[in-house]
């Protein structure tokens, strides 16, 4: 049982002055249906306390049932899984209709239009324009794909020309570069090697000729001669290749000497702990 303070207000002046004790001590009783519920009314639970009476007024929702749970469903049948539709009516916020004008009535006509009926389009001009479309969609997505496809191929091949324009480039300046040092080495010889180059020329070509004026069928004394011009041609050829080793080994041992120089005045190098080296410079 719980007990509310309930104060008669509809009542006339005289019951005003009876006593107020005996008024704030008429109660109603009301039964709880699962008292069990409350607890501890000290712990606040929900409600408002009177600071005059000091009376504790709850909630309902502590002294009234909860709702049932619904009845387990199987989710995993067409029954749950399939919507049942219902019809509903609504009322629009804006009224719509048609009004003809009558005798009293003026309707405005002026953004008006007329609807005129096109003709008939039937189900086989329906699929005739379905195969056009379709056609005219392949022709021109096969046409996209060939158009794409021809730029790569012309890249590739762009590509393929700039490589081998770059190769020939490559080649033919390594060609020339090699060519450019070999005459380097015949009119400059520096090392041993340039001079048997030299040497070997000399010899192949007088062979060569050697082998030409014997082929000719001179005679005795003009064969002789051409063979002399031939060994007066060596002769100078050799007294140049003796010239330019005579300078090539001057060049060298200077070359030699400038190197042993710079080695010598060049700092010492010093290891620290650290593993860093250090350059100290000497007078001598």
């Amino acid at each position: 049982m719980m007990e509310i303070p309930h104060n008669k207000n509809n009542k006339n002046n005289n019951n005003k002055n009876t006593n107020q004790n005996e008024s704030r001590s008429n109660t109603i009783a009301i039964p709880l249906l699962r008292p069990h519920r409350l607890q501890d009314l000290s712990v606040p639970k929900g409600g408002f306390v009177n600071r005059k009476t000091g009376t504790a007024y709850r909630n309902s929702g502590l002294q009234t049932d909860p709702k049932p749970r619904p009845p387990w469903v199987c989710k995993y049948h067409r029954s749950a899984q399939t919507t049942e539709l219902v019809s509903h009516t609504q009322q629009t916020t804006r009224e719509q209709g048609t009004q003809m004008p009558k005798p009293g009535l003026f309707v405005d006509g002026a953004e008006d239009k007329v609807l005129t009926a096109r003709p008939y389009f039937t189900s086989r001009q329906w699929d005739e324009l379905l195969i056009r479309t379709a056609v005219l969609l392949q022709r021109v997505t096969r046409g996209w794909i060939a158009r794409k496809r021809a730029q790569e191929l012309r890249k590739e091949r762009d590509l393929k020309v700039e490589l081998i324009r770059k190769r020939e480039e490559e080649r033919a300046a390594a060609a020339e570069k090699q060519r450019i040092r070999e005459m380097a080495r015949r009119m400059h010889p520096r090392t041993k090697a340039d001079i048997d180059i030299l040497y070997a020329e000399l010899e192949a070509w007088r062979q060569q000729e050697t082998t030409r004026i014997n082929a000719l069928g001179l005679p005795e004394e003009e064969r002789l001669a051409a063979l002399a011009v031939v060994l007066n041609n060596e002769t100078r050829m050799l007294q140049t290749i003796d010239r330019l080793k005579l300078v090539a080994a001057q060049e060298n041992r200077e070359q030699r000497i400038r190197k042993t120089i710079e080695l010598m005045s060049a700092p010492k190098g010093w290891a620290l702990q650290d593993s860093s080296v250090v350059s100290v410079h000497t007078p001598f």
